[in-house]
């Protein structure tokens, strides 16, 4: 008789475990379908219209010396932007910002709608470009910081 319970025991500790394994399995994919997009909820926190990011000009002229920066202490800050002549051309929507430029135009970095540091690499130019130099580290301390003046090879 003794032998019959301990039996009936492990069947039921086994029907225990397997329930609590399918339950902990369902909250997990459950959660994964109702998790927000991880892009959205940054940019709600930053400030900035999300409609917007699909309205990102990410295409250069062709055949146009062009200059990437990387964005070296955060992901993305979209506030950030990059002036080329005074103008805005790219913002930091992502950690990478390309630009294409031509001789003289002066390239600039408007962090003013932050009041952290921010810290930006010109990791990549054509090989035009003699000035701005790739590993040119440019710190932005909540004001407009020049980059320099694109210098080209003649």
């Amino acid at each position: 008789m003794r032998r019959g319970f301990l039996n009936w025991g492990y069947r039921l500790e086994g029907l225990f475990i397997k329930i609590i394994i399918c339950a902990a399995v369902l909250v997990v994919v459950s959660q994964t379908f109702l998790m927000d997009d991880p892009l959205k909820r940054v940019t709600s926190q930053v400030g900035f219209p999300q409609d917007t990011l699909q309205n990102q000009n990410i295409l250069v002229e062709p055949n146009a010396p062009i200059i990437t920066m990387q964005l070296k202490n955060y992901s993305s800050l979209p506030r950030a932007r990059v002036l080329v002549n005074g103008e805005q051309q790219k913002e930091f929507l992502d950690r990478y910002v390309t630009v294409s430029v031509k001789h003289g135009d002066v390239i600039e970095i408007d962090g003013t709608q932050y009041k952290h540091s921010l810290e930006i690499e010109v990791i990549n130019t054509s090989r035009e470009i003699l000035s701005p130099c790739p590993g040119q580290i440019i710190k932005v301390n909540g004001n407009l910081a020049r980059v320099g003046t694109v210098k080209l090879v003649k």
